[in-house]
C-alpha cells in the first residue's frame, strides 16, 4: 500500500480550467461558474459528478493520497471531497 500524499496549489489564470489526476480517475473542472468534481466509478467506468455554484475561484488547494481527495476552494470557502481507486 502506498503512503504517498500530494498537495497541489493553484491560482487559476483563466475562469475555466481542468485538472486530471490518477490516470483520469479524478477530474476537477471549473466551467460556466461551477466547480465540478468528477470521479470514475470503478464498476461502470462512468463518471459520478458533484458541482456547486460560485462566482469565482481565486485559489485552489488539492490534497490527495492513495484513495481520497480533498479540494479547498477560496481558502476553504467551499470544500469538496471524494474517495477513489486508481486502477
Amino acid at each position: 500500500m502506498s503512503t504517498d500524499f500530494e498537495i497541489y496549489e493553484m491560482e487559476p489564470a483563466d475562469n475555466d480550467f481542468k485538472v486530471e489526476l490518477c490516470n483520469k480517475n479524478i477530474i476537477i473542472e471549473y466551467k460556466d461558474g461551477q466547480p465540478w468534481l468528477k470521479r470514475k466509478d470503478w464498476s461502470s467506468n462512468n463518471y459520478e459528478q458533484k458541482k456547486i455554484k460560485i462566482s469565482a475561484i481565486n485559489n485552489l488547494s488539492i490534497y490527495c493520497d492513495c484513495s481520497a481527495i480533498e479540494i479547498f476552494i477560496n481558502d476553504g470557502q467551499i470544500v469538496m471531497s471524494a474517495r477513489y481507486f486508481c486502477l
